[in-house]
């Protein structure tokens, strides 16, 4: 990482820190918050500003603090097209949320809106803000085939069946997608969990489309075991939202650790927790969120790791891996992962080619071929993984591989 990187790295997260917890009176000092004066920096904001998709953010922090705006009005003028391009997008990508959460009402299926949707609506305050690559739905397992059939409806095809927990549906228009989950990460997959998720379920306001959410705390909780799942690789947005939700005092921290210890990472989740305290240089968290001890050792090396994959784009962060969702497992997990990938249930093949069960059946031998090129491009990208040139080595160990080795 070069100077440049590392200064444009922590004006981003100054800034992320006021837009987190505003200064009282709002006085922040110009020399802080002000455009770098480098050019190398100032051209760093703008290459990280870019890969994470805060162009948005930094224009409309740019109105609320006029010093952070760069003075090249060319440059301002092209952020206030991608605020607007944004918007645009997001609107048409929401209407298409909203359409399919009423079939889903109307056909008897419950359902609930995951990750970036629901940040959008309860963080951001602006649609226009926060960028979306997807759309992320939960549904009951029995529910599936009906929800996929309101999907197809809504004028998307089945891509892509992860075997775990989702799959994919993608759209005529670029950027019109949807994973349809039908269950959780499997160290989430505890009744307590799932019941706390399923019993608190709220409709939130998205830009005015009443839409389905978890509660806030069963939120942070999913959010948190998102990160640990990816092994620390997430993007500045979705951090912004996790340390937002902990430091904005709208979360119950106790009911949030008390999910996480459910499934075991309440550890981990405090090792998460101390991060974004530090990255975001913010006051200490609540102590339910930072008391579980176990992986302070792993403190400095876990934050330094985090930093560096905040300075690459998304494709050198996610190195091609074979059977991804459980990449730290060995042993029978491998194992039990490869024969769902190969022979999933039924029902999820109905869903998956919008079919009934004698087309199903037929389709198995098909799938079965398919999925096993698929292992095998997977494994071969493993082996053979393409690193970008700017990239630096992670110095920190997994901590998803940590606790599967433990349990």
């Amino acid at each position: 990482m070069t100077e440049a990187t590392e200064r444009a790295l922590d004006y981003l997260l100054t800034l992320a820190r006021v837009w987190i917890s505003p200064p009282s009176g709002g006085r922040e000092q110009r020399s802080t918050l002000g455009w770098p004066a480098h050019l190398a920096v100032a051209e760093e904001v703008e290459r990280l500003a870019r890969i994470h998709g805060l162009l948005p953010w930094l224009h409309a922090m740019g109105e609320r603090y006029p010093a952070t705006l760069p003075p090249d009005g060319a440059r301002r003028t092209a952020w206030e097209r991608e605020r607007f391009e944004t918007f645009a997008f997001q609107s048409a990508l929401y209407d298409l949320l909203a359409q399919v959460v009423a079939g889903c009402r109307a056909a008897g299926c419950p359902v609930v809106v995951l990750k970036g949707p629901a940040a959008a609506a309860r963080v951001w305050g602006d649609v226009g803000l926060r960028p979306t690559s997807d759309l992320d739905l939960l549904c009951h397992r029995q529910d599936l085939r009906r929800v996929a059939r309101v999907v197809r409806a809504a004028g998307l095809a089945a891509e892509a069946h992860s075997a775990t927990y989702h799959m994919t549906f993608r759209g005529e228009r670029p950027g019109h997608v949807i994973e349809l989950h039908f269950g959780l990460y499997d160290f989430l997959e505890k009744p307590a969990f799932l019941e706390a998720l399923w019993r608190s379920i709220v409709d939130i306001d998205l830009d005015g489309r009443e839409v389905p959410a978890s509660s806030e705390e069963v939120a942070l909780a999913f959010g948190l075991a998102h990160w640990i799942h990816h092994d620390g690789r997430l993007g500045l947005p979705q951090l912004m939202e996790l340390a937002a939700a902990v430091w904005r005092g709208g979360v119950a921290a106790g009911e949030a650790a008390d999910l996480l210890a459910e499934t075991a990472f309440a550890a981990e989740a405090a090792l998460c927790v101390r991060t974004l305290g530090r990255l975001f240089s913010l006051p200490p968290a609540p102590a339910a969120l930072a008391a579980p001890a176990g992986t302070e050792a792993h403190d400095r090396e876990f934050e330094l790791y985090v930093r560096g994959n905040l300075c690459q784009p998304e494709e050198a962060r996610e190195l091609p891996s074979p059977l991804a969702e459980t990449l730290a497992r060995s042993g029978w997990h491998l194992v039990t992962h490869a024969v769902r990938l190969a022979f999933p249930p039924l029902v999820e093949l109905q869903a998956l080619y919008g079919c009934g069960w004698a087309g199903a059946l037929a389709r198995r031998p098909a799938h079965f071929w398919l999925a096993a090129r698929r292992a095998i491009a997977k494994l071969r990208a493993r082996r053979h993984p393409v690193v970008a040139a700017a990239a630096e080595p992670a110095t920190a160990p997994s901590v998803k591989r940590e606790v599967y080795r433990r349990r």
